[in-house]
């Protein structure tokens, strides 16, 4: 890469410093350095030598440069995968905010403002770009859950469909947790996962209705048994099951079971629901997730709950939702079914990025060359962290990158200009490097009617 100032902001604002200002320590000038493999470089002019930031070298790049006096520069190298070049100590001295974009190796794909700009109508942009994957989306869902169901030889029926994908596995660790809970209030056992069915469809039904349990069973119980043919779970029963259902073990939460009893915390309990998570969205990864075309959204989600058991630390309100006071789980759904792909619960003791990495691990990891899952993250999750969890795993990803701590390589405009302006009140001898390191991935929304387009890439390993 060369060290030209190619400028993405108003030139104005980063006009280099006289000769006198030019560096003159042997130690801090930048320097001339060779990736792995063979590299030529040719200077003239002052300011016109070139400088590798340290990016890695892959293939064959050249980059060309205009250094101040007339003179030219140009670099072409061809290094192996992962070649890496000395770096320029100037880079060091640069502040955070402006580091990234000649640390972390970005290239750009096209220079600013040169990509083509067409305007589309929502129904041509619709056709072009969305219903296409929505298609073949519900498509592939279709012909995934035929396929499931003619490998274990059931049939392709609601009640079949809805068993796959609600596995016997999540449905038996609700049952044998809730039965312990219900032996230890009084109640009868739970003999059978078959009355576990009832009651998630009895409450299924139930959901529909914003009324009281006693009123729903009095007043429309009878009445949807004879219309729709169904036979709910007996008011009593469903009740004392609501009551008692639980997740993971009881004997032990209070100490009060055994002799090795140990109380649970309140800040623990949530966590471990994680195997229940893992076990209850497994399926709907395997067998309807598109990951030919699919499209798959990340969000988090605040579950209303009014359990004194549960996390009150953790706890959230919201002043958008009417009524809601509970946990925040992270979710992934798809875009176009709104199917629940996985959850992971929001815990004290971990950050809000280590619940979406440890999230992102369960998606499953395309391999194969005809995959192509595009992942949509809001803007809280445009973490570094989070971007290379899921890079690794082969999406292609789309996310709003957060000022702090995403590593991205654009610079505001402000933020630049700061910068410049402390080193010229402090007669900075490296100005003009400086600035050279870091001028052309400055933004600047004043131009071109505040549309600019900038694409960069960086080469990421899987390992």
């Amino acid at each position: 890469m060369s060290n030209a100032s190619t400028g993405a902001a108003n030139a104005s604002s980063f006009e280099r410093a006289d000769d006198d200002d030019r560096p003159t320590d042997p130690e801090e000038r930048p320097t001339t350095s060779q990736s792995a493999g063979t590299a030529t470089q040719t200077s003239g002019g002052v300011g016109g030598s070139t400088t590798d930031r340290g990016g890695q070298a892959t293939g064959t790049g050249q980059s060309t440069g205009t250094g101040r006096g007339g003179g030219s520069a140009v670099s072409t190298s061809r290094g192996g995968r992962g070649g890496r070049g000395v770096a320029n100590p100037l880079i060091k001295k640069l502040p955070a905010s402006v580091r990234s974009c000649a640390e972390d190796g970005w290239t750009f794909v096209q220079k600013p403002n040169k990509a083509k700009i067409q305007i589309l109508s929502e129904s041509e942009y619709a056709e072009q770009y969305a219903s296409k994957r929505f298609r073949e989306t519900y498509m592939n869902m279709a012909d995934r859950v035929s396929t499931h169901c003619l490998r274990y030889g059931i049939d392709n029926e609601d009640a079949a469909v809805f068993t796959a994908l609600f596995s016997n596995t999540a449905v038996e660790k609700i049952r044998l947790h809730t039965t312990e809970q219900l032996i230890k209030r009084g109640h009868d056992a739970i003999p059978t996962i078959m009355e576990m069915h009832q009651f998630f469809g009895t409450m299924f039904i139930r959901s529909r209705f914003r009324m009281s349990n006693d009123m729903f069973f009095d007043s429309f119980g009878a009445l949807i048994e004879s219309k729709y043919k169904v036979i709910l779970m007996k008011k009593d029963r469903y009740i004392a099951i609501l009551q008692c259902l639980r997740g993971y073990e009881v004997a032990g939460r209070c100490g009060d079971d055994d002799e090795g009893g140990t109380w649970f915390q309140k800040k623990n309990r949530l966590r471990k629901l994680e195997d229940l998570e893992e076990l209850m969205f497994q399926p709907t990864l395997d067998i309807i997730m598109n990951r030919k075309s699919g499209e798959v959204v990340l969000d988090d989600e605040l579950i209303g709950s009014r359990a004194r058991d549960v996390n009150q630390a953790r706890q959230t309100h919201s002043l958008r939702k009417a009524g809601k006071d509970g946990i925040v789980a992270d979710c992934f759904a798809c875009a176009h079914t709104g199917c629940m792909l996985g959850m992971r619960l929001r815990v004290v003791g971990e950050s809000d990025q280590d619940n979406v990495a440890a999230l992102c691990k369960r998606l499953p990891v395309l391999s194969s060359q005809d995959h192509d899952v595009r992942l949509k993250m809001d803007r809280g999750f445009g973490s570094k962290k989070n971007v290379t969890t899921v890079g690794a795993l082969g999406y292609s990803m789309s996310t709003i990158a957060p000022e702090i701590g995403s590593r991205t390589p654009f610079i505001y405009p402000e933020v630049a200009a700061e910068y410049i302006k402390k080193m010229r009140d402090s007669n900075d001898r490296n100005i003009n490097a400086k600035i050279d390191l870091f001028s052309e991935y400055v933004l600047d929304g004043n131009k071109y009617g505040g549309a600019q387009v900038q694409c960069l890439k960086k080469t990421q390993s899987r390992d």
